[in-house]
């Protein structure tokens, strides 16, 4: 099938896989001299050039050792990294499990991510009562550890991702500009989830709230910018569409394999589709003898609710029925364990019944790997023609793998397609928009003439197809 590749002057444009380990988060990158150096040179350079600098605010995030399952997570990592080699100055604010800083350096820029412990010390055994107990008091220590960093040197603007109340308060006490890029709509994709998430439909909706008070939102897709208009009654000329990005890096060769393998990477959620899974998989393994079914979903949160308890059972059934062709990956798996398996794939799924800009379709797509995808969020809008499109239902899934699988020629047509669509979505190209667009509402909040309307129409490749 047809690799990703473009030509370019940029090493991160080219997924040739020679850079493979590069993606490797560590948190002990530095020893205590090179910090200390790194940081003089920082400085020198800041007088003569004064970075921009950015308070980012995220729940979620990477772990210690650069590994997550979570969408946002991943988005904000790589989005950071890359605009750390632009030259900016990046603070990125998320939980940890003790409060402390570790600072990165790239190119001309530096990052630092503050960890801030979010324990209360209130006895509990709903694991969503303490997530959520756990955002209330990240968005209250978070202002407090964005003011003190201010005092330091001034933050130019603050960029929230999933959390909104310590955004607002930040924005309302430095009286700095405010960008919050909305993944989801959570009042809407609660709806898809477990009964026990439900509960916390209300909360969502006054946390939203905030959002009016926002000066730029970006969101991942044109459908979903539909949608933030509809539910919130937005002004559409706040609303600017910077998409997903996909890490080029990642992509890598391996020792080929004859399998007819299917690929299913995601959390395990209701909204990505994990209750249609079993179906899907009794469906396809029955009528096709040849097919091999691997489900990467990680159950290491330990935070299973009954409604998921079902359809976990229902996919150990499977595996016991079918040994050897049912491989479910249980725990988190390196991005170069996870790089392997698309490589090995022979089609990838994405059977969400609720998503915005899923970056597994885009990781898929990298690897010239033809995707059957739902009809929903962002899906067909980063497909197109590079893929099938279908409504969510287990009987569509299995006929379009089954059919796929036995058409060679349309299986390399969809892999050429994807391997050629998936160049605009590169890290690099995502981070320079956003790059570009800091500049303009940092240049707006200095002169009321500059209109931001049509700002992405003149980027080069925003609309290329």
């Amino acid at each position: 099938m047809a690799k990703a590749h473009e030509s370019s002057d940029s090493e991160e444009d080219e997924p040739d896989g020679t850079e493979k380990k590069k993606y490797k988060y560590s948190e002990k990158r530095f020893s205590f001299g090179m910090t200390f150096f790194n940081n003089f040179i920082f400085n020198i350079r800041k007088l003569i050039r004064q970075p921009l600098k950015i308070a980012v605010i995220t729940s979620e995030y990477v772990d210690k050792k650069g590994i997550s399952d979570n969408g946002v997570a991943l988005h904000v990592f790589n989005l950071y990294k890359e605009l750390t080699k632009l030259g900016c100055e990046i603070h990125i604010f998320t939980i940890g499990d003790k409060k402390y800083t570790v600072d990165f350096f790239e190119n001309s820029g530096k990052l630092v991510i503050h960890r801030i412990n979010t324990s209360h010390g209130i006895q509990t055994d709903d694991y969503l009562i303490k997530k959520n107990l756990s955002l209330m008091i990240f968005d209250a220590k978070v202002v407090n550890e964005i003011v003190k960093e201010h005092s330091n040197s001034p933050f130019d603007l603050v960029h929230s991702h999933t959390n909104y109340n310590g955004a607002l308060m930040t924005k309302q006490l430095l009286n700095i500009k405010w960008i919050h890029t909305l993944h989801s709509i959570e009042k809407i994709r609660l709806k898809f989830m477990s009964k026990e998430r439900r509960k916390f439909l209300k909360v969502s909706k006054w946390q939203e709230s905030a959002l009016s008070c926002a000066d730029s939102v970006i969101t991942v897709s044109e459908v979903l910018k539909k949608l933030i208009v509809k539910n919130y009654n937005l002004n559409e000329s706040k609303i600017f569409v910077i998409s997903n990005g996909v890490d080029s890096k990642i992509y890598t060769t391996f020792e080929r394999k004859n399998e007819r393998k299917i690929l299913y990477i995601s959390r395990f959620s209701m909204e990505k589709g994990i209750g249609l899974l079993p179906e899907i998989v009794e469906g396809t393994l029955s009528r096709d003898k040849e097919i091999i079914f691997e489900i990467v979903s990680s159950l290491e949160e330990n935070n299973m609710m009954e409604e998921m308890m079902v359809i976990r059972e229902k996919l150990e059934k499977l595996e016991k029925k079918y040994p050897k062709r049912l491989i479910w990956h249980k725990a988190h798996l390196s991005r170069d364990e996870i790089a392997k398996l698309y490589f090995e794939s022979t089609i990838f799924i994405q059977p969400s019944i609720y998503d915005s800009f899923p970056t597994t379709v885009l990781e898929a797509m990298l690897f010239g790997k033809p995707v059957i995808g739902s009809n929903v969020g962002g899906i067909p809008e980063m497909l197109g023609n590079a893929g099938i499109i279908i409504s969510p239902k287990p009987f569509n899934f299995i006929n379009s793998i089954i059919k796929l699988k036995d058409n060679p020629v349309l299986m390399e047509k969809y892999s050429r397609r994807a391997s050629e669509k998936v160049k605009k979505y590169f890290w690099s190209k995502i981070a320079k928009q956003t790059f570009d667009f800091y500049c303009m509402l940092i240049k707006k909040g200095t002169d009321k003439n500059v209109d931001l309307s049509n700002f992405f129409e003149n980027i080069e490749g925003k609309n290329v197809e």
